[in-house]
């Protein structure tokens, strides 16, 4: 893996190292970069096929070669209509709409929890914009908020009476 460069220079990493900055990366909600630059992440379509085809794919574990096939795949997707095994191209398989997608579910969530956990005033206009919500996945991670919110709110009632 690599990144995209600034001023035409590229950072190279090996898939081990740059594949805990992509973790953590992806798990605070942010597009990975480049941890030196701060450039998109890039993919190399044909190495990675490789590496999961040969023979060190058998000293990856499981969670760790079923990544790499999600990041092989999403790599293919981004070359014209995708699905291309042995494209000799770097491509970014990370794309800012699907992060500001999976943004907008994790807000929806957060606040979900925040209306049913606090029920107090304002937040009937959270209510209303989760309902109102185009994306069927922003509407079902704010009911699940809402449920846990609830939820939470009645365990600590009841272990506020014990």
């Amino acid at each position: 893996m690599r990144c995209a460069g600034a001023a035409g220079r590229h950072h190279y990493f090996h898939k081990g190292c740059l594949g805990g900055w992509i973790g953590a990366c992806t798990a605070r909600g942010a597009a990975p970069t480049c941890p030196v630059c701060r450039g998109p992440v890039q993919v190399h379509i044909s190495g990675l096929s490789a590496l999961l085809e040969g023979p060190q794919a058998d000293a990856l574990g499981a969670e760790e070669k079923s990544a790499l096939r999600v990041l092989l795949d999403r790599a293919r997707a981004t070359l014209n209509g995708g699905g291309c095994a042995d494209s000799d191209e770097w491509v970014e398989p990370f794309h800012p709409e699907e992060l500001a997608a999976a943004g907008a579910v994790t807000a929806a969530a957060a606040a979900g929890f925040y209306a049913g956990y606090s029920d107090g005033p304002g937040t009937g206009a959270i209510d209303v914009a989760l309902l109102v919500a185009q994306d069927p996945y922003v509407q079902v991670a704010g009911g699940v908020g809402y449920v846990t919110g609830l939820v939470a709110r009645g365990v600590e009632a009841a272990l506020s009476d014990a």
